[in-house]
């Protein structure tokens, strides 16, 4: 299997998002950048460099009850309850689980 074939089946993320990926060289088989024609073996170590993502200036942040199963350095795992929008729309524009995430991290880890 080709590793853009690979990749868009393992991410299910489109082809031109890996192929955007694979030209950053923020996709690496075994520690080197490889190109899409790189045929992927049994045991190859692909590692996925995603940029940091950038603060959106107009998500703010919502004081609300949020139900923090797991989180560290690189994940949150939280309960979503029922009811409540995952993310800002023009029909629910500040109560929603993406604005309790932003308030949690302001107050965590003091985001700008």
């Amino acid at each position: 299997m080709g590793f853009n074939e690979f990749l868009s089946m393992l991410f299910s993320t489109p082809m031109l998002f890996i192929s955007v990926m694979l030209t950053l060289g923020a996709i690496l088989v075994n520690g080197k950048t490889e190109t899409v024609r790189y045929i992927v073996q049994p045991g190859d170590r692909i590692t996925v460099q995603y940029p940091p993502e950038k603060v959106n200036a107009q998500m703010k942040g919502n004081a609300m009850p949020l139900s923090i199963i797991y989180e560290d350095e690189y994940l949150l795992v939280t309960e979503k309850p029922a009811g409540i929008s995952t993310i800002p729309s023009k029909r629910h524009p500040s109560e929603t689980l993406a604005n309790a995430i932003v308030h949690h991290y302001e107050q965590t880890r003091h985001m700008a």
